[in-house]
């Protein structure tokens, strides 16, 4: 889940204390999981940011990839092409 408190979680339905967050430089616009690399989930932030985690490392905060997509107005959709591998859309 996304949220406007600038955190990224994840939970794990299975089990009671599976709560992980991460937080985020800006407000939480949308998340996308990777289609063709089912461990990465994708969120892109008010501040024009687009982060990645893989999810199995989500302990460490550490982002597997981020970059800056949209320097004004912020990032408000992402989007992974279901058929290409590596290719992802976002606007503004």
């Amino acid at each position: 889940t996304g949220s406007y408190d600038r955190t990224v979680a994840i939970v794990d339905a299975r089990t009671a204390d599976s709560c992980k967050k991460v937080k985020i430089p800006a407000d939480c616009e949308s998340i996308a999981w990777d289609p063709h690399q089912p461990h990465l989930l994708t969120a892109a932030s008010e501040d024009g940011s687009v982060i990645c985690w893989d999810v199995r490392a989500f302990d460490t905060a550490k982002p597997y990839w981020s970059f800056i997509a949209h320097e004004f107005g912020g990032c408000s959709d992402i989007s992974y092409n279901p058929t290409i591998p590596g290719m992802l859309a976002t606007c503004a």
